[in-house]
């Protein structure tokens, strides 16, 4: 399980499983939201921990924008 908090912010030359902290990014902000949207990861590549950290930032905002615009409210 990784997060901001449990990323080694000393060795920034350290690569970090992109697939499993975007994933992670994914989840917490899904937690937020009561709709559910799947979502397909086609991720080939692990980062730096340097680059990591704001494709995570950048993931974060994309995603939560995403859950609060993208989808119309249903009223079945």
């Amino acid at each position: 399980m990784l997060d901001n908090e449990t990323l080694n912010l000393k060795d920034i030359s350290h690569t970090i499983d992109t697939l499993e902290y975007f994933q992670k990014i994914v989840h917490t902000v899904a937690l937020n939201f009561a709709k559910e949207v799947r979502v397909e990861y086609d991720i080939k590549a692990d980062l730096l921990l340097d680059e990591i950290l704001y494709c995570g930032l950048i993931l974060n905002e994309l995603v939560t924008n995403a859950y609060k615009y993208a989808f119309e409210e249903r009223s079945d």
